[in-house]
């Protein structure tokens, strides 16, 4: 009967101690099952899971909405790369549905506020002569004089639509947030015939107001 306390005794002593073995992460719970502890590798690949998620997140406005992609411009005279300095849409006057669009621009040759004025009312290549009420598209660069009055203005020199001028309008602003997008690619000829130019234009500009 001794014995018999004495080998109770030591089942009970062990089944108290610990268990033995490195790196043990393992407790009992209210339920009496085994229950593993997270560990750091656990941790931190929950982190990294969470860094991922935060970068796959697009940047949003205070009301919820995806953040608008910025306003960009290029303009290239004779091969030169001009700085865009700004870009503006206006609602036309002259025509229901006509927008017009300013993009500033200076460099060699381009004086300060000189621009290229651009006139959409329909997505589609070709232009309509300027000076005439637009039914259609139309571009011209207006480069500033150098003393600082008035332009002298480049155009297609058109007397008649023409589908080949070298714009292509792809995107008509018809609402606040929506984009006017194109380019332009071609020669423009000054208003008094006596010069041209190699014109390159890209825009992808939001309408904001």
């Amino acid at each position: 009967m001794r014995r018999f306390s004495l080998v109770v005794a030591a089942f009970l002593m062990a089944c108290s101690g610990a268990p033995s073995g490195k790196g043990t992460d393992f407790e009992v719970n209210s339920g009496g099952k085994q229950q593993r502890e997270p560990t750091s590798s656990d941790e931190a690949s929950d982190s990294t899971t969470d860094e991922d998620a935060a970068d796959d997140e697009e940047p949003v406005l205070d009301g919820g909405t995806t953040t608008p992609a910025p306003s960009t411009a290029t303009v290239t005279l004779d091969g030169v790369p001009m700085t865009v300095t700004a870009m503006e849409i206006q609602q036309g006057s002259f025509s229901a549905g006509q927008y017009n669009m300013f993009i500033r621009f200076e460099g060699p040759g381009a004086p300060k506020t000189s621009d290229v004025y651009v006139t959409g009312k329909v997505t589609g290549t070709g232009c309509v002569p300027d000076g005439a009420v637009p039914e259609g598209n139309m571009l011209v660069v207006r480069l500033k004089a150098v003393e600082g009055k008035g332009w002298s203005t480049f155009s297609p020199k058109l007397s008649a639509p023409d589908p080949a001028c070298g714009l292509t309008v792809s995107e008509v602003p018809t609402s606040v947030g929506a984009r006017f997008t194109g380019s332009f690619s071609g020669k423009l000829t000054k208003s008094d015939g006596a010069q041209t130019k190699t014109v390159e234009v890209r825009f992808d500009v939001r309408r904001t107001e």
